[in-house]
């Protein structure tokens, strides 16, 4: 089987959410990044594993400054 198999391809691996409220005291990109770590361990994989990253059209974080936390 070749890489071509993959190819367009999607796979959703982990899923997980935080806390909601009008008020938290973590900013929207804490949230975001202890979202992804628990995304991350339902998945059962280590961020390095990680080769693609999708977001919400109406969030407000920069995917890099999530990427980095």
């Amino acid at each position: 089987m070749g890489a071509s198999v993959l190819k367009d391809a999607t796979a959703i691996a982990g899923i997980a959410e935080t806390r909601f409220a009008k008020r938290l005291e973590a900013s929207e990109c804490q949230l975001a990044a202890e979202a992804i770590v628990a995304a991350l361990a339902d998945a059962g994989i280590a961020p390095c594993e990680v080769d693609g990253m999708a977001s919400y059209t109406m969030e407000t974080s920069e995917e890099v400054e999530v990427a980095k936390n």
